[in-house]
Parts: C-alpha cells; sequence; structure tokens
C-alpha cells in the first residue's frame, strides 16, 4: 500500500527542504530548544572539584549511547548543573563523524558531557522524539556534515549548530503521532536486519569451519590421522608431510606502490595491508600466481591468480611445487594465529616473515592439493553468494529506513490515520 500526500503544500523558503505541508513551519534549532556543548577535557583536579563519568563523541551512535567505555574527568558544582544529562536530551556528536544523533534515556545514574558532545534539549510543548529523527535524517543526510568547520578533524560549533534549520508540524500532537509512527516502523527494520546479520554471521562461521575442517583433515573423514606436531594445526592424514614455508616458496619482488594510491575504482585489484580487498589500480604489471600477505598492523591474506598489483606494506609469495590455492586456503584457516603469533614489534606491529618461512605446515601431495582447493572454491562460492545477497538485503533495508524517515519527518508522506497500520517489506 502506498502511503499519502498531504492536502497542500507551499514553498519551506529553504531550498534543501523544498516544499512543505501546509501549516508546518521551519524553525532554527534555537527557536525549538537549548543547546549546551560539553566541557574541554580536563583531568586536574581542582579543590571542590567531583570526578564525574561523561560520554565523548566516540560513545554517540546513530542511534543509541554506547557505554561500553565510559570515562571520567573533574567538574565543578557549576559545571555539574551546565553539563548533567537529563532524561529526553538528544545527544549530536561535535567532532569527528559530525551529526550522529542519540538520545539519553538515564542509561546511567548521573552523566555528563565533553566538548565532542552536544547536549540539545527540546522545548516543553514539543515532542522530543520526532526532533531526534529529524536531526537523524540530517546526519545521515549529510546536511551537518556540509556546514562543519574543517581544521585537522571535523567541528559542528553551537554556533553553527543553534541556526541550523529544523522543520516542525504544527502541533506536538502530530510530532507525537509522526514519532509514534517511525518508533514501531524502524523498530520492525530493525529487527529484519539483526535477524539478517545473525544469518551473515553464522554463514561467516560455517565458511571459517568447513575451511579449518578441510584443509588438514583431507576430504576423506574417514581417514587414518597422525599428530602434525603443530599445535594448531593438529591431527594431518598419516600418509601426509610437514614442511616449512621457505622450501615450498619464492618471494616475489617487493612492490613500490604505497596503500594511499589505491582508487575505489579501477581496472585491477589493488591489495593492502587489509583483511579485505577494497582498493582498485588502473596499472598493473604482477601476472604471477600469488599468496599475498599483509605485512602492517593485522594479518590479512589473500590469493589472486589475475592480472593485479599489491602495495608496499604486503608481502607476496609464489610457487611452481605446489597448488598456492590449496596453501591461501591453509593461511586463512591459522589467520588468528599469525596475527597472535606473527606480529610484533614497537608502535604499529608487523609480520615477522620467518613464521611463515620457518614455520611447519601440511604438504600433502600436490593432486590433493589441488582437490581440497577445488572442493573449498565450489562450498565456499557458495556461501559467500548467501552472504552477498543477505549483505545487499541489509543494504536495502538500511537505505529503506534512511528514506522512510526522511519522507515522514519532511511530510513527504503524510502518517497513517489508522493505528493498526502494517507496512510490509519483501524481497
Amino acid at each position: 500500500m502506498i502511503l499519502e500526500k498531504y492536502d497542500n503544500y507551499k514553498d519551506s523558503g529553504v531550498e534543501w527542504l523544498g516544499d512543505i505541508p501546509e501549516g508546518w513551519d521551519v524553525k532554527r534549532v534555537k527557536d525549538v530548544s537549548f543547546v549546551v556543548l560539553g566541557k574541554m577535557l580536563d583531568n586536574v583536579k581542582q579543590e571542590n572539584n567531583f570526578l564525574k563519568p561523561y560520554l565523548k563523541s566516540k560513545n554517540i551512535t546513530w542511534q543509541n549511547v554506547n557505554l561500553s567505555s565510559v570515562e571520567e574527568m573533574y567538574f565543578s558544582s557549576y559545571e555539574l548543573k551546565k553539563y548533567k544529562l537529563k532524561y529526553s536530551d538528544l545527544l549530536l556528536s561535535e567532532g569527528g563523524e559530525v551529526g550522529k544523533t542519540s538520545v539519553w534515556k538515564d542509561e546511567l545514574d548521573e552523566c555528563y558531557i565533553q566538548n565532542s558532545v552536544h547536549k540539545i534539549t527540546i522545548n516543553a510543548n514539543n515532542d522530543y522524539r520526532y526532533f531526534y529523527y529529524i536531526s537523524l535524517s540530517l546526519g545521515k543526510r549529510g546536511y551537518y556534515d556540509s556546514i562543519v568547520n574543517i581544521v585537522s578533524i571535523k567541528h559542528l560549533t553551537r554556533e553553527k549548530l543553534i541556526c541550523c534549520f529544523w522543520l516542525r508540524p504544527p502541533t506536538k500532537q502530530l510530532q507525537t503521532k509522526i514519532a509514534n509512527f517511525l518508533d514501531k516502523k524502524t523498530s520492525q527494520i530493525d529487527s529484519k536486519i539483526k535477524l539478517l546479520k545473525e544469518k551473515i554471521t553464522s554463514y561467516k562461521e560455517l565458511k571459517k569451519s568447513l575451511i579449518n575442517e578441510t584443509v588438514c583433515r583431507w576430504l576423506n573423514k574417514n581417514v587414518e590421522l597422525k599428530d602434525s606436531n603443530v599445535e594448531w594445526v593438529g591431527k594431518i592424514p598419516k600418509e601426509w608431510n610437514v614442511d616449512r614455508g621457505k622450501n615450498l616458496f619464492y618471494e616475489l619482488e617487493k612492490s613500490k606502490i604505497p596503500a594511499k594510491e589505491g582508487l575505489k575504482k579501477g581496472e585491477y585489484k589493488f591489495f593492502t595491508s587489509s583483511k579485505n580487498q577494497t582498493k582498485w589500480i588502473n596499472q598493473a604489471n604482477q601476472k604471477i600466481k600469488d599468496i599475498i600477505f599483509s605485512t602492517g598492523g593485522t594479518a590479512g591474506v589473500h590469493y589472486c591468480d589475475e592480472l593485479h598489483e599489491y602495495s608496499t606494506d604486503c608481502w607476496a609469495l609464489s610457487s611452481n611445487k605446489i597448488s598456492l590455492k590449496y596453501y591461501y586456503y591453509y593461511y586463512l584457516s591459522i589467520l588468528f594465529e599469525i596475527h597472535k603469533l606473527a606480529f610484533k614489534g614497537t608502535g604499529i606491529n608487523h609480520l615477522q616473515k620467518d613464521f611463515i618461512k620457518l614455520g611447519s605446515i601440511p604438504n600433502p601431495i600436490k593432486q590433493q592439493q589441488t582437490a581440497i582447493a577445488k572442493y573449498l572454491d565450489k562450498k565456499t562460492s557458495k556461501i559467500d553468494s548467501i552472504i552477498t545477497k543477505l549483505k545487499n538485503q541489509v543494504t536495502t533495508l538500511t537505505e529503506f529506513r534512511k528514506t522512510l524517515i526522511n519522507d515522514i519527518v519532511t511530510g513527504k508522506i503524510k502518517v497513517p490515520e489508522w493505528t493498526n497500520y502494517t507496512y510490509k517489506i519483501n524481497f
């Protein structure tokens, strides 16, 4: 069923808002609320000051307040009154990811704010939930982002925030009706998204388990096993050998291309120290099949058999003796151990290559390596296809949620009159 529009519209006078329902008006944030920017970070104890918990930008998410890490600082008696959070205050991120908006619902008995967070107290003759949704919409659409001051990082000053335009329906009753509708619908959407994400996690675990069991157990589950003498490998088929990486691989030339040259789009895959291949490049010379290890920060491993490039923070290995794809799956199965045991150093950890060169690894005959790799290609491809479809559904629902909120709070569509209205979401 298609939602209806309001009967009459008028020009809002604000370009990005366009036409708005007759009777609605445009107000500045300062006209419907009182805004306080939090206290500058200060850990020096003054006489008669009090140590209290406070929120900063990282505690503010797009929907909820994240209390997994709450720090403390000292506040004077005056500051306790000024910066204390009260139920229904909107919290808006001032820096970093500007515009994240949450509602404070007394999650802690007592809490305050640091100067990377704005506290917005909505006037009593308005419904704070409606203005939460309109602020959320503006943040998601990038409106706050477009007006910030940028020095080293983005900052939305109080002076700019209080002059932002917010759309206001004519009565608190209508604001409440809109908020009630969005509470219900977004809750339904969020439940569907949560279920889809749980499915994605389950399929990822299934893929991981499949790889772990297959690379060290062969395809015959009843094969006789022996101890590999490698802690994280455990038992392997009796006829398999164990060898060192240096006897199976040779190193490829170190890249001269820094990771920063990677593009969002391009002709060829470009591998960096990231766990996932997300960058591209328009010129590539690497034609040899290889296994590519991340060398800085965190463990990552990739395989490529087409024209590509890799960055300076990668280490590439190849071989004419073995199935590279099999060993890609093997190293993928022990990625946790690689990160835990092979990444060391001061500052940013780096891959200690001897872990790969000198470490003992299973070495079945090449025919078995190839058979295992083909089997895993087939099975993991099916799982990846399912995961991709689930992720696309999450993306669709997330975009639908954003669009629904925006269209409702800006009056582009009208909230249904009946309370038992159900908006079905199908794929």
